[in-house]
């Protein structure tokens, strides 16, 4: 019994400091707990944050691929269109070359043979001519369309993701503040319900005045303006090419107009000759000066020919909502236009035209050769006919600017060709990731 109450009156003596530990121990785990939920809650946020940032970047990184392959397909699908205004525009050397074998038929039959030489020297000289003019117009014409295209998409895929960013965003926000009630919101609750109520009766209301509601009407209009950005590229293709194809006419015949048909050539000779012709070009469209003709009025319509080519392109409902409200339109505009006038653009231009430049000499070489195999020991250093040379980049015009629709551009050498500059896909990527516009 002593040991008992010995027992009970220790207990008694060192309850409080019992409990004050009983109760600073509890408190340790409890607060432990709280801190090892806490630092676990924070770990999880920041790998889901991590993982998301990780899935953004890969979005976007396989909408900026996707974004340049639909580049080329669009390239892809313009090009027999190009090819058949050309041939339009006094540039079917297709038909000049068969109206030339036709005139060798009728010289074998008919006695007046001075007359028929004389005419058939006019079609070599129109042949050489036009057949130059022809593959640097679609030098330039293809280059610009390249430079337009990787432009005018970008900017909209950078739109796409940026407003699927916002969306996200919201989203976000909204998932993280349901079930979060307050005091306030449950005593207001009844109120806000009422004037839901009545909020609903006026959308009806105003939805049975305008059967497109606000939200639908603003996507539709922003994807027109939209459209009618991409529609831009109709000046170029209809009206922008020919400023190309005055200067290559200018500088083919300056040029050229001293070399006859059966005159000999060197592949050298010939490359110096047309060297000499997209260098006059560059320093007219690249090289800022007083006199030089400006890109922009190149790719882009004026304010007066804007209207023209919307009228082309998009019907005329559609032009109605877009006159409404064309703030998404100007506004791409003008970024387009500033893109156009950088000295960057001017960069990738060039190293287009002089990527193109070399695909001509290259297939023009493989196929003179090809073409001279009777005679022995061709080389580079062989001299050819300038008539060869015509028919030879004739020949060549085919294979840049083929006239069946190719979905895929694998079958476009030339196309492939200048897919692959890192320029191009260096301007893409800063057009791309430039969010500050």
């Amino acid at each position: 019994m002593a040991q008992i109450n010995n027992r009970r009156s220790v207990l008694q003596r060192h309850r409080w400091k019992l409990l004050i530990s009983l109760f600073s121990v509890t408190a340790v785990c409890a607060t432990g707990s709280i801190v090892i939920f806490l630092v676990k809650r924070w770990l999880y946020r920041q790998q889901l944050r991590i993982r998301e940032d990780h899935f953004m970047r890969e979005q976007m990184r396989r909408r900026f691929i996707q974004t340049q392959e639909d580049s080329l397909r669009t390239l892809c699908q313009l090009i027999p269109v190009f090819a058949i205004i050309l041939n339009k525009d006094e540039l079917n050397i297709d038909d000049l070359f068969n109206e030339l074998k036709n005139k060798k038929k009728v010289t074998g039959e008919s006695g007046d043979i001075e007359n028929n030489e004389k005419s058939k020297a006019e079609l070599w000289n129109e042949l050489k001519t036009n057949s130059l003019v022809k593959i640097i117009t679609i030098t330039y014409t293809i280059s610009t369309f390249f430079l337009l295209t990787r432009l005018q998409l970008n900017m909209l895929a950078r739109r796409e993701y940026l407003e699927s960013a916002v969306n996200m965003g919201v989203e976000k926000e909204k998932n993280e503040s349901k079930g979060q009630y307050s005091i306030v919101s449950l005593i207001t609750g009844f109120w806000n319900y009422n004037n839901r109520s009545n909020d609903q009766g006026n959308i009806i209301n105003s939805t049975d005045d305008n059967p497109m509601g606000p939200d639908i009407k603003h996507n539709k209009i922003t994807y027109i303006n939209e459209q009618g950005y991409l529609s831009l590229s109709w000046w170029l293709l209809n009206n922008g090419y020919k400023t190309f194809k005055r200067l290559a006419h200018n500088y083919v015949t300056e040029e050229f107009e001293s070399i006859n048909p059966r005159d000999q050539l060197t592949l050298i000779e010939f490359s110096n000759h047309l060297s000499n012709v997209f260098q006059a070009i560059n320093k007219d469209i690249l090289i800022s000066r007083e006199d030089s003709i400006k890109m922009r009025d190149i790719i882009l319509p004026g304010d007066n020919d804007l209207f023209k080519v919307l009228l082309q392109t998009l019907d005329k409902d559609e032009l109605e909502l877009l006159q409404e409200d064309e703030t998404v339109l100007r506004r791409l505009m003008s970024e387009l236009t500033k893109c156009i006038e950088s000295s960057a653009s001017n960069i990738v231009l060039e190293n287009l035209v002089n990527e193109s430049y070399q695909y001509i000499m290259n297939h023009i070489e493989t196929k003179m050769i090809a073409k001279s195999q009777k005679i022995p020991n061709v080389s580079r250093e062989s001299s050819f006919q300038m008539a060869l040379f015509a028919i030879v980049t004739k020949d060549t015009c085919h294979d840049m600017l083929p006239k069946k629709n190719h979905m895929s551009g694998t079958s476009n050498e030339y196309l492939q060709c200048l897919d692959r500059l890192e320029v191009l896909d260096d301007l893409s990527s800063s057009v791309y990731s430039n969010f500050n516009v």
